[in-house]
């Protein structure tokens, strides 16, 4: 599972930040799951480490809607 880097410009709305951080998470939590679904084998701490990799996506997009970034 890859990182994801997400390009904004300066001068896009923030429906259209939002939209792409929605984008992202959607990419990110399918890749995860397809990841954990192919190796049943999986320990939790390999688990967690795949899940974690969506942690940031998901923070932004937090912090966007708290401070109406």
């Amino acid at each position: 599972m890859e990182g994801f880097m997400i390009d904004f410009e300066a001068n896009e709305s923030k429906d259209e930040i939002m939209r792409k951080l929605d984008t992202a998470i959607s990419e990110a939590r399918t890749e995860m799951e397809k990841s954990i679904a192919s190796n049943p084998k999986l320990t939790i701490n390999e688990t967690v480490r795949l899940s974690q990799k969506l942690d940031p996506l998901i923070a932004h997009k937090q912090r966007m809607l708290i401070y109406g970034c």
